[in-house]
């Protein structure tokens, strides 16, 4: 049996993709979906440390997804907490 992977976007997440200009946008949610879309959704990303303790990250561009990641023997759910430049997100 498979795993279904459900993405989540916490208001804030979609508050900031909204700021940021539309093909840009475009990418970032086509990446988080193939990368979700993987056997392991955690292939390329990168657990985050300190303060983001517990936390991942997916690189896209000059972006950075964060996320927590949920997984039972069912269901694999990933909560997109901020998508930011990197040069903000871990302010």
């Amino acid at each position: 049996m498979s795993r279904s992977v459900s993405v989540l976007y916490t208001q804030q997440s979609l508050k900031e993709l909204r700021a940021i200009d539309q093909s840009t946008a475009g990418r970032i949610i086509k990446k988080i979906s193939s990368n979700a879309a993987m056997t392991d959704p955690l292939t390329r990303a990168k657990a985050l440390q300190g303060n983001f303790s517990g936390m991942y990250r997916y690189r896209i561009g000059d972006y950075r997804a964060v996320f927590i990641i949920d997984e039972d023997n069912i269901i694999t759910l990933i909560t997109i907490v901020t998508i930011k430049h990197r040069k903000d997100v871990y302010r």
